[in-house]
């Protein structure tokens, strides 16, 4: 009533969750908020929207990143230890949902503390959970204190909570096994229609896995001759020594069950009668790295080998099929990641053998926080997985690559632009857990910046929808957007339930499958989302509920 705003977002926990116990941890509380001037830039009290400032208060937002000094970090840092009375005040853990599919309870506000939707409230929470150097210096080198350490291992331990990403829930039976030694071994057509054949390429290609003990193979399915669902299956990633020894990537090749659009029995699937490439991952380098790197024991070399694994099984497909309808590149995680690195080179390869072209990011889009970091960050995994100089970069983007500039989303824009016949789609979740998770691990430990570390739902979905609106340049390029925080679709059951309000269905959105179906023939709706529309820019806010639509996005596609 004293601002005149509908008070239809952010709320006090109801009557009921304010006990005198909790009222006591608010009132300790009290004394650290004089800090949030610092952090926010205004005093307390004052609107940043609403009459009293002219601005309409349509959500919550953060601080624009020019309010986000380091003076303004420090000020998190200092608020970081009361934050631990916040599960008193609000009655739940940070990150528990009060509301929503999770509850039971429908979302008609948000409750404080909420979705991991805190702003700058979360990231201090974050941020006392990771350990700050004693001096509590946001501009302190981390490497060797507690903060890269716990921030790490809160991330390994919710995405193993989350380990849909990792396929173990079950292993695809296979029916044979072929042992490539030579380019005339293991042919289609001697395979058992509808038979699932694990092909073990020769020494000659130069295929392994980080377990030296498991041999590399991928899984051929035989069905019609002249479709081709080529997928790279999913499975984290690997960048340092810690990495691989928490198991942040799968490191033997295990098939998982062949689910979702890889089914060979759901009358759903779009793609049941198509000859399966299931291009398994054990080398934690998104499907792309050739060299070796002493994370084994006492220094011992393990092999990065993605790129010759995954073109093992390109060259096979490539000897097999000569003349076709139609070719589905897709991949989830860290399949998606591949796909995007491999687009423009499979488009070359396979440019003249089939009519038409359709490739799916699945749940993998490399955002990272913050911009600045962005380039370093992308460099530094190159070096690591040894990419610059393979095949799977033209001469310049080498040149870019070997000069720490190259972006991966520059170089799957690249492959857009050059196969304007093909189709290009993305899909992927606003508030995808597993991408935060392995964003805020991997800037920890690699970039030690605590800003990275701490990256918000908000953030990550705010710097995902200014990704797209570079992709939605192009007339080629469609993508798919859904409520929620889980990861990979096109491998499970949900992607014959998936609508944008989320995995279980819902509103009126079209199911995600028929979409698919739909972006191959060129019909599909360029831009599927629900939600109010918001203007997302480079220096603007990140608004807190990340349940809502890119205009420019939503414009760039009228």
């Amino acid at each position: 009533s004293s601002s005149g705003e509908e008070c239809s977002h952010a709320t006090f926990p109801p009557p009921s969750r304010t006990s005198s116990s909790r009222m006591a941890a608010i009132v300790a509380l009290a004394p650290l908020l004089a800090l949030l001037p610092a952090i926010s830039g205004a005093s307390v009290g004052e609107a940043h929207c609403g009459s009293s400032s002219g601005e309409e208060c349509s959500h919550a937002t953060f601080p624009p990143p020019s309010r986000t000094s380091s003076s303004r970090m420090a000020a998190i840092v200092a608020l970081a230890p009361l934050l631990a009375l916040l599960p008193a005040i609000s009655g739940a853990s940070v990150g528990e949902a009060h509301c929503g599919s999770s509850s039971g309870e429908e979302c008609s506000h948000a409750t404080a503390p909420g979705d991991d939707e805190l702003g700058l409230l979360q990231r201090a929470r974050l941020v006392a959970h990771s350990g700050l150097p004693e001096d509590g210096s946001p501009e302190a080198d981390t490497s060797g204190d507690d903060f890269g350490d716990r921030t790490f291992r809160n991330a390994a331990a919710i995405l193993r909570r989350n380990i849909g990403w990792i396929p173990l829930a079950g292993q695809a039976k296979s029916d044979s096994e072929c042992r490539m030694e030579s380019d005339e071994d293991c042919p289609l057509r001697k395979m058992a229609p509808g038979n699932v054949t694990d092909v073990v390429p020769g020494p000659r290609y130069g295929t392994a896995c980080l377990n030296s003990s498991s041999p590399y193979y991928f899984q051929v399915r035989r069905r019609a001759s002249d479709k081709l669902l080529l997928y790279f299956q999913g499975g984290g990633a690997c960048w340092n020594n810690r990495s691989y020894h928490e198991n942040l990537c799968t490191q033997s090749t295990v098939p998982g069950d062949l689910s979702g659009i890889l089914n060979a029995t759901d009358l759903q699937n779009p793609y049941l009668d198509y000859t399966l490439v299931h291009v398994l991952f054990c080398s934690g380098d998104m499907h792309s790295g050739n060299t070796t790197q002493p994370w084994g024991p006492d220094g011992e070399e393990v092999q990065i080998r993605g790129y010759n694994n995954a073109n093992s099984a390109v060259q096979w497909s490539l000897r097999q099929f000569k003349s076709l309808s139609h070719v589905v590149f897709a991949g989830c995680s860290a399949g998606s990641l591949g796909v995007q690195m491999w687009s423009e080179l499979i488009q070359q390869e396979f440019r003249g053998r089939t009519e038409k072209f359709t490739t799916f990011a699945d749940s993998f889009a490399g955002v990272l926080y913050p911009p600045s970091l962005v380039q370093p960050a992308q460099a530094f995994l190159y070096d690591v997985w040894g990419i610059c100089g393979l095949p799977l970069l033209n001469g310049a983007e080498n040149e870019l690559c070997l000069s720490g500039k190259l972006l991966l989303q520059e170089h799957f824009l690249l492959a857009m632009k050059d196969s304007e016949e093909s189709e290009f789609a993305m899909i992927n979740s606003k508030h995808d857990v597993v991408q935060i998770e392995f964003a805020r691990a991997f800037i920890a430990t690699a970039m030690h910046s605590i800003e990275g570390a701490t990256m918000t739902a908000a953030e990550y979905y705010k710097y995902w929808n200014l990704e797209v609106q570079k992709y939605v340049k192009v007339d080629n390029f469609d993508v798919y957007a859904v409520d929620g925080l889980h990861h990979c679709f096109t491998p499970m059951q949900i992607v014959y339930t998936t609508t944008p309000q989320g995995k279980d269905g819902g509103g009126n959105g079209i199911i995600l499958s028929d979409w698919m179906t739909g972006v191959a023939s060129g019909e599909a709706a360029r831009f599927v989302c629900e939600g109010p529309l918001k203007e997302v820019t480079a220096d603007g806010p990140a608004f807190l509920n990340p349940r809502y639509c890119d205009q420019a996005i939503a414009e760039a596609v009228d």
